[in-house]
Formats: structure tokens, sequence, C-alpha cells
């Protein structure tokens, strides 16, 4: 995906670095030539640390990070350098940043510099008082979509429980999603009943339309019928309301149609499918669906909803029964236990929930993710300047 470009006037630096990339393009033509003249210029003009030359370095970073992503890694450790020099560790610019470079191992492909970078910004956010919530939802969330499905849920379950904004109910709704898959109907049913207490619809009525329809589907999964035509038709009348007729609209209402059939009400989905088909005559597959209805046809209940990965299933339940005094003790004998690296990782880190101080024993742990969930959970950013340096070492 192309790069576009935006100034960021809020931010010390920036449309000055703007202004000379513009004037560098002019003549060029070149982005990524325009990009490097620009960081020269402002170097020149104000300095190697100044914040006109950390903005230079993000405009280039980002510029590289869609067209060539391996030359955008001395970037962007570049831009750390300033922005430790100019705000010390400390600082939500610096964390900002951190983050930045934990989302380009990402898109790189490597997801334990993503969450090392990751935990290393949230606990700056969190000493400084800064949003630690948006860097925690990034880690849950690619961890999720890495394949760590457990690590990603204990993370979103974090986000959900304690975030202050608006990813709380962000985090509920991925949690939801990711329990569904693994087949986990006690935890996706309190995860989207928690998304439904929080999600505010001034805020984001895409998000929540989304999170509705979902939930919508999970019910009907589970065969709860009733809860699962009512919840979709609050989401077809919110996708209604705030965005039309659309493939959005047209989705819930063919999933709302689908679920009165399995729930044999014949007269509520015909009624349904009247209403639907006078304001968007050409949805096809609610006509057919209507026919069905007449002819008072039921739909084949859906799968049962059954745990995907029953060994970890029954890891996480032994966990969940424990009693709080226990489960120090119980997430280390979960974690010898575990037949994955991911779920180890996971014992070891509910250990340092319930524990916290096995945190100093683990910065000697023979997992490097481990020692530095431990790094960062003392706040030991000594350690973790010294993994970064090792790290750059290595990549070069």
């Amino acid at each position: 995906m192309a790069y576009v470009h935006r100034d960021h006037p809020s931010h010390e630096g920036y449309s000055e670095a703007t202004e000379a990339y513009e004037v560098a393009l002019a003549t060029s033509g070149d982005r990524e030539a325009a990009y490097r003249e620009a960081l020269t210029t402002m170097e020149s003009e104000h300095g190697s640390y100044s914040a006109q030359a950390g903005a230079a370095h993000y405009y280039l970073a980002s510029y590289l990070g869609s067209v060539d992503r391996e030359r955008a890694t001395p970037v962007w450790a570049a831009l750390l350098e300033i922005e430790i020099a100019r705000y010390g560790e400390m600082h939500p610019e610096t964390a900002g940043t951190l983050n930045n470079l934990g989302l380009h191992f990402k898109r790189l492909g490597n997801v334990d510099a993503l969450e090392i970078l990751t935990r290393w910004s949230a606990e700056i956010h969190r000493k400084t008082d800064g949003d630690w919530s948006t860097a925690w939802w990034n880690l849950g969330i690619s961890l999720e979509q890495e394949g760590q499905r457990w690590r990603g849920l204990a993370v979103l379950r974090r986000v959900g429980r304690e975030a202050p904004n608006a990813h709380r109910a962000k985090a509920w709704h991925a949690m939801g999603q990711a329990a569904k898959s693994l087949g986990l109907a006690e935890m996706a049913t309190h995860a989207f009943s928690e998304m439904e207490k929080t999600i505010s619809l001034e805020e984001n009525p895409r998000e929540r339309c989304n999170a509705l329809h979902n939930h919508g589907l999970f019910l009907g999964r589970v065969e709860r019928y009733d809860d699962a035509i009512e919840t979709l038709r609050r989401a077809a009348a919110e996708e209604r309301a705030h965005f039309g007729v659309g493939d959005s609209l047209r989705t819930t209402l063919r999933v709302q149609m689908r679920t009165l059939l399995r729930a044999g009400r014949f007269d509520e989905a015909i009624e349904l499918a009247d209403g639907a088909l006078a304001e968007d005559p050409e949805h096809s597959t609610l006509e057919v669906l209507r026919t069905r209805a007449a002819a008072k046809e039921t739909l084949e209940p859906p799968s049962p909803l059954e745990p995907q990965e029953p060994e970890a299933t029954r890891l996480w339940q032994t966990w969940e029964a424990a009693p709080e005094d226990e489960r120090a003790t119980v997430a280390g004998q979960l974690r010898s236990r575990a037949p994955t690296v991911e779920l180890q990782r996971l014992y070891a880190e509910l250990h340092l929930d319930t524990d916290p101080n096995a945190a100093a024993a683990m910065l000697d742990d023979e997992d490097e993710i481990v020692r530095y969930v431990a790094a960062c959970r003392l706040q030991r950013f000594d350690l973790l300047r010294e993994w970064l340096k090792g790290f750059q070492t290595k990549l070069r």
C-alpha cells in the first residue's frame, strides 16, 4: 500500500519536515530521494537530534516501510535514539516510537521483537500515566493474528478489565471472536456480554454494529436463538440508521433470517423479508430464504461449538478453577505441563500476575520472552536497552 504523507502540526518539527519534503519532491519527483533530502536539510539546519530531524526520520521510515521494509529498520532505530536523547527514556514520545518499531518488526514477521518492544512501550506509558492500553491492544491482536491465540486472549482480557478508554470494548469484542474460534463458549459469552456493556454507539457506530452482528452470530451458534434474533435485530436497526442499505446490512439480515428459520419463527421471517425486500429488491438471498419460510422449512442447527485444542482448554480450566491464593503455585505447575512454548509463556506470565515477586527469578529464565516480560514488569529498562543493542547488532 502506498504511503500517504500527512503533516502533524501539533508535533514539534513535523511541519518543517513536511515543507522540506514538498520542496525536494517538486524538484526531483522521486519520493525516497525527497525524504532523504528533507532529512539532510533538517539535520543541517536544526541539528541531528532536533525535533525536525526526528520528524524527517519518521517520514522516511514510514515511507520505506511501505516499499522496502528491511531498509526502514535502521531509520526507525535512529529515530528512537533521537527521541531518547531529546526526551529521555521515560516519555510518551519515546514510548510511541518503541511501539512503532514493534509494529515494524511485526510486518517483518518477527513477533518476539514486536512483543518485547510493545511491552517496553506500555510500561513507559504506565510509569508516565500515558495510554498503555494502545500498546497492549496491539500486542493482544498481534499475538492472536500470529497464531498465539491463548496468549492473545490473556492480553486482551487484561485490556478489557483494566483499560480506561475505548480499547476496553474493542478488546472484549476481539476476545469474544478469538474465544469462539477456539470453541470456548463460556469465555466467548462472557466477553461478548462485557463488550455490550462498554461499547458506545456515539463513539464508534461502525464498531458497535460489527460487534452486535458478531455477538448475534455467536448466540445463534450456541442455539440461543431468541437472544440471537434480538441482538441481530438491534444490529440491523443501527446499521440501517447510521449507514443505510449496503453489504453490511444485507449480511446481518441474511443471518437474522437464517436464525429465524432455525428457530421455527416463520411468520417473523416472512415479515422481515418483505420489509427488507421492499427497501432492497435486489437482495436475492433473502428472496430464497423467504420462500423457505413460506414453506415452513427449518434450517439445520449449527455444528456444536467444541474446544479446538482440548489439552490447552483443560489447562485453562484448571487455572480458572484454582482458588486465588493458590494460583501462583498452579501457574507454575501448568507451565511445567504445558505442551507448547506458547502455553509455557502464558502460564509464566499468569504466574507473574499472581506473584509479582517471582519476576526477579524469571530474569534468568531460559526463554528470552519470559526474561523480558519479567524485565518489563520490574521496569528494568537497562536490560531492555541491552537487548535492543544486541538485537540491532544482529540486524546489521
